[in-house]
């Protein structure tokens, strides 16, 4: 009998537990945190040219190969 009692005492002890809130922090300021640590147009825009440009080199080297050539 005491092994029942004992869980349902420590299942008791878990229900009544509160948690607090994970984020006491309004939406908006949690907002402008991310847009102050996002990137910007400019950053995102220099990357994806960046990428951009070595696919189209990757593209070059391969069709100047002369590998690619005598498959052509």
């Amino acid at each position: 009998m005491n092994e029942v009692t004992a869980i349902e005492d420590a299942t008791v002890g878990r229900e009544q537990i509160e948690l607090p809130p994970l984020n006491a922090q309004s939406p908006t300021v949690v907002l402008e945190e991310f847009k102050q640590v996002g990137l910007t147009k400019e950053v995102l825009s220099a990357h994806t040219l960046k990428e951009e440009q070595n696919y189209i080199d990757g593209l070059h080297q391969k069709i100047s190969s002369p590998l690619y050539r005598s498959n052509l």
